[in-house]
């Protein structure tokens, strides 16, 4: 006999109702397994003191209000009518918000014209061996601003190299 077996055993033994066949097997196991062993004595203690706990009393509809509540749960409708493909409506409508920027913002961000177009025959070995660097030139008119730097070039007139003047003040 297994610990499972003991455990489904266990009322019908403390019943007396356990056929010998079983019992032998139950009792061999009770002296072999020291975990079901104390499991058969908690549940003899548990019954034991079942006698002694206080009674308590329920008020006189309990069971017509059990009964009720039994049969509304069992009534209910299983389709209700402020449910939106099981969401209620107010996470329906966030969950859509969400999936429409979503969607916009990659639309936004994956266009055609914001793709670099890479010349992919000017970029091989050879030409990174020679430290040359790759052609990349853009789909749109405008360029990107990083296109128009003019930092790296020494411009007398330019902007940086004026005084700078401070505004306020008395002269």
């Amino acid at each position: 006999m297994n610990c499972y077996e003991f455990e489904n055993l266990i009322s019908e033994y403390i019943d007396g109702e356990l056929k010998m066949g079983n019992r032998k097997g139950f009792v061999a196991h009770k002296s072999d397994c020291v975990l079901c062993k104390e499991k058969l004595e908690d549940v003899t203690a548990m019954l034991k003191e079942l006698p002694n706990m206080v009674k308590m009393k329920a008020s006189g509809d309990f069971l017509n209000k059990l009964n009720q509540k039994i049969e509304s749960y069992e009534n209910r409708s299983t389709l209700k009518m402020n449910q939106f493909f099981g969401f209620d409506y107010i996470s329906a409508i966030g969950l859509a918000a969400a999936m429409v920027l979503v969607v916009g913002a990659s639309y936004l961000l994956v266009t055609e014209d914001s793709i670099p177009i890479v010349d992919l025959e000017k970029i091989s070995t050879k030409s990174s061996q020679s430290n040359q660097n790759p052609q990349i030139t853009l789909n749109n008119q405008n360029g990107f601003i990083a296109d128009q730097d003019s930092s790296d070039k020494e411009d007398e007139e330019s902007q940086y190299n004026m005084p700078i003047r401070l505004v306020g003040g008395s002269k």
